[in-house]
């Protein structure tokens, strides 16, 4: 699968190609043109093998399949519809309207997910370990004193509900007092699971917000208005239903994602309508079948993908712009609720203490 650099050089490639077909001009003399224009010495290399193979009489899609390794399949697909139909230049625009809105909505998901993932990584990998430090200095001090600092749990089996919760902090925090090491690994799996997730990581956290309540929504309407306009594109472009869907796997972020269209796709294959295996699934909203249904009953299918699409991008958007202005005010609760047992039990003892010391 090419980078998502290789991606976006391409599209931008796709640009310049658009503006070439509209002014009419040959697409190898444009390109070399370009090429004598281009900055970066990779991106200028492969304009110039590109239209090294336009002249030699090689299609658009075969010298980008040949020369952009990876490149997703779909891109592939409607260039060479495109080709094949007379229409490229239409073709390269849907094509890029498409990438600029599923990247302009990719942004906004990462950045309304990343803000509270980038709190709980400070949190707990570096307000917790000082937190910790301070509350086993201050024991030391305590007990110094002959001040009794049960365990939490010692104090729950004995019924002493409100002194185990006052103490319950130093027992959450009880990694942290084994030194660097600790420190380094709680810190080091905290920043792969939340901010950069590879592999299987990446599968738990999409699971996990997946199920959130507030998050969920948005991430399935995300990838119902990629998938629809995709799959739009597609069936638009005359690429049988099956193939197409089979296409859109690459916008699987995950294993779990991929899956689950990979399901699709077979179920399509076993003789099921589209809106019959779309109201099995469990990564998209309910009403997409509802769409897709309309869509079969009319034979106007590529519209009503085109459609569900547009709906689901906006939705998308809402739930985003809700939540980023939600955020904070959760956030500052979350915090209260986890600093505020903590600065009790520091200030616990003390007055127990300042008690026994009156």
């Amino acid at each position: 699968m090419a980078s998502q650099k290789d991606l976006d050089s391409v599209m931008s490639l796709l640009g310049y190609v658009r503006t070439l077909l509209a002014s009419g001009n040959p697409l190898p003399e444009g390109l070399r043109s370009l090429a004598l224009n281009t900055p970066r010495v990779e991106d200028r290399r492969l304009v110039e093998t590109l239209a090294g193979e336009l002249e030699s009489g090689s299609s658009l899609s075969g010298a980008l399949e040949r020369h952009v390794p990876g490149l997703a399949p779909m891109v592939l697909t409607l260039i060479r519809s495109g080709e094949t139909g007379g229409d490229l230049k239409g073709a390269v625009e849907a094509l890029l309207d498409f990438h600029h809105a599923s990247r302009c909505l990719a942004r906004k998901v990462h950045f309304a997910t990343f803000y509270p993932r980038l709190v709980l990584f400070l949190a707990i990998g570096f307000v917790a370990p000082v937190l910790a430090w301070s509350a086993q200095s201050f024991q030391t001090v305590l007990v110094s004193m002959n001040v009794d600092l049960q365990s939490p749990l010692a104090l729950l089996m004995r019924g002493r509900v409100v002194d185990a919760l006052f103490g319950m902090p130093r027992l959450l925090l009880w990694p942290f007092q084994y030194g660097w090491i600790a420190w380094v690994a709680i810190v080091a799996a905290l920043y792969f699971i939340l901010l950069r997730p590879v592999g299987p990581l990446w599968t738990l956290t999409n699971r996990m917000l997946y199920a959130l309540h507030f998050v969920g929504p948005a991430l399935r309407n995300t990838l119902a208005a990629n998938f629809a306009t995709a799959l739009g594109l597609m069936v638009k472009a005359g690429v049988p239903l099956e193939r197409a869907v089979g296409l859109t796997t690459g916008f699987a972020a995950d294993d779990f994602t991929r899956g689950e269209m990979e399901e699709l796709a077979r179920k399509l294959v076993q003789g099921l309508t589209l809106s019959e295996v779309l109201a099995t699934q469990r990564i998209f909203p309910d009403s997409f079948a509802w769409f897709v249904a309309l869509g079969e009953r009319g034979r106007k299918l590529d519209e009503c993908l085109m459609e569900a699409g547009r709906y689901y991008r906006t939705e998308a958007e809402y739930l985003l712009s809700f939540f980023s202005q939600g955020l904070e005010p959760v956030l500052l609760v979350l915090m209260g609720l986890v600093i505020g047992p903590v600065v009790v039990s520091v200030l616990f003892p003390m007055l127990r203490l300042i008690n026994n010391v009156g």
